[in-house]
C-alpha cells in the first residue's frame, strides 16, 4: 500500500490509494465490512456475514465506502482503548479506617470489560491505631468483586518492620487489610502503616 491510515469518516479516496493489498473497511455502525478489490470498486459483506443485496458482488465508490460511519482501517489499525464502549477508569477516595484519625490515599482504578485493576499510590499511609481492625472504604459500587478476593501489601505494625501484610476485598466494597500475610490483627496502639500495591481481579 503506498497509503494506509486509519480513518473515521471522511470522504477522502486517497485513504484507499495503492498499487497492492487488499484494504479492509468496518463500519461500526452497522457492522458491514467493505473489502477493496480494484480501482474504485468494492465488495461488501453485511455484519451478518452474508453479501449484501444476495449478489454475488455488490459494489460502491471508495469515497462512499470511506465515508461510512465511523468507518475503521484494519490494516495497520490504531485503537484508542479509553475511547471503547468497555473501557472506563477513574479515581476514588480510599480512607483507613481503624486509627485515631482518618487518613486518605487517592487510588486509581481502569475497567476493561469485566477485568478490573487497582492502582493505590506507592506510598505509606499511616496513622495511629486505635482498633485491632483495619480496612479501607470508597471503593465504589461499580467496583464490587463478585465474590471476596485477596491480595497482598506492606504493612508495619506498632512502628516495626514492614512485613507482607493481606488485603481482602469483599462484596461489599470493604477492603480490610491484615498486618501480615496469615490475616492476623493490628496492634490497637502505636503506628500503622501501610503501602499497597496494584492488584487485578474480575467482576
Amino acid at each position: 500500500m503506498a497509503e494506509v491510515r486509519s480513518k473515521t469518516g471522511a470522504a477522502t479516496a486517497s485513504d484507499f490509494s495503492g498499487s497492492t493489498g487488499t484494504p479492509i473497511v468496518v463500519d461500526q455502525t452497522t457492522g458491514d465490512i467493505a473489502v477493496l478489490k480494484t480501482g474504485d470498486t468494492v465488495f461488501i459483506v453485511g455484519s451478518d456475514k452474508a453479501l449484501l443485496a444476495g449478489s454475488a458482488s455488490q459494489t460502491f465508490s471508495v469515497a462512499a465506502a470511506t465515508a461510512a460511519a465511523h468507518a475503521v482501517r484494519l490494516d495497520q489499525l490504531s485503537v484508542d482503548l479509553t475511547t471503547l464502549p468497555i473501557y472506563s477508569q477513574g479515581s476514588f477516595t480510599a480512607t483507613l479506617v481503624g486509627c485515631t484519625t482518618s487518613p486518605t490515599q487517592t487510588w486509581k482504578w481502569v475497567k476493561v470489560g469485566s477485568m478490573v485493576t487497582i492502582t493505590p499510590p506507592n506510598t505509606v499511609i499511616s496513622g495511629t491505631s486505635n482498633s485491632t481492625g483495619k480496612s479501607f472504604t470508597g471503593l465504589p459500587a461499580s467496583l464490587y468483586p463478585a465474590t471476596s478476593i485477596a491480595t497482598f501489601c506492606q504493612a508495619s505494625d506498632n512502628g516495626g518492620a514492614y512485613t507482607v501484610g493481606l488485603f481482602t476485598i469483599s462484596a461489599a466494597g470493604v477492603i480490610a487489610v491484615y498486618k501480615d500475610a496469615n490475616g492476623s490483627n493490628w496492634t490497637a496502639s502505636g503506628t500503622s502503616s501501610i503501602v499497597g500495591n496494584i492488584f487485578s481481579y474480575c467482576l
